[in-house]
């Protein structure tokens, strides 16, 4: 894989983790690299066995990967940091809160199950008659 077709997610909270489900989604799940978190109690933890790190560690696992930042309410705090690690901002992706609804609503569309339970990904009850 080319190191710039790599992608770390910045925030491995609500936004961040449907991001990664949205790549999933894609099957682009394997250009995720890590998730940058500024939270120290989930540095080294994972998520769907992709390691959380700090923004710090995740420059130095690849220079040229495209970052996105999970979080339409602090990106402008989040760029500033990336900025402050001489992240080129051509690598920085701003996500919007329309993006992130759409994201959403991609992620938590229903399916059918032996047509007799909705089933849906998160945050829904798992079976209703």
């Amino acid at each position: 894989m080319n190191k710039r077709d790599s992608v770390i997610i910045f925030g491995c909270g609500k936004y961040g983790k449907s991001i990664y489900r949205f790549l999933k989604r894609r099957k682009k799940e394997k250009k995720v690299l890590c998730f940058a978190d500024n939270n120290k109690e989930k540095y080294e933890k994972k998520y769907k066995g992709i390691r959380i790190v700090s923004p710090e560690v995740a420059k130095k696992l690849n220079l040229e990967a495209l970052w996105i930042i999970s979080s339409p309410q602090n990106s402008e705090k989040m760029i500033r940091q990336l900025q402050q690690l001489h992240i080129d901002k051509s690598n920085i992706l701003q996500v919007t809160e329309e993006e992130m609804r759409f994201i959403d609503q991609e992620i938590h569309k229903c399916w059918y199950d032996e047509d007799t339970y909705f089933m849906y990904e998160n945050g829904f009850p798992l079976n209703w008659n």
